[in-house]
């Protein structure tokens, strides 16, 4: 009984500091995923849909993008 406490203290310390590796990467890899694999899977996707759902999504996906610049702007350049 004892090494099962043991196992599952281990198991949560290594959890707990896997975590704090993870959210500390996090950022940085949903941004390379945005910029790998997000243009692949967007033109996959694209691809396959009926020109009234692409010109609906494309719709969406720009009202999307403006409302991530009107909350994020972008930086100005001096």
């Amino acid at each position: 009984m004892r090494w099962l406490i043991l196992i599952g203290a281990v198991g949560l310390l290594i959890a707990a500091i896997l975590g704090r590796i993870v959210r500390g990467r996090a950022p940085r890899l949903m941004e390379t995923m945005i910029e790998r694999a997000m243009p692949q899977m967007m033109d996959r996707c694209f691809g396959a849909m009926s020109a009234e759902r692409r010109e609906f999504m494309l719709g969406h996906c720009r009202g999307m993008l403006d409302l991530m610049e009107q909350r994020y702007p972008p930086h100005e350049v001096a």
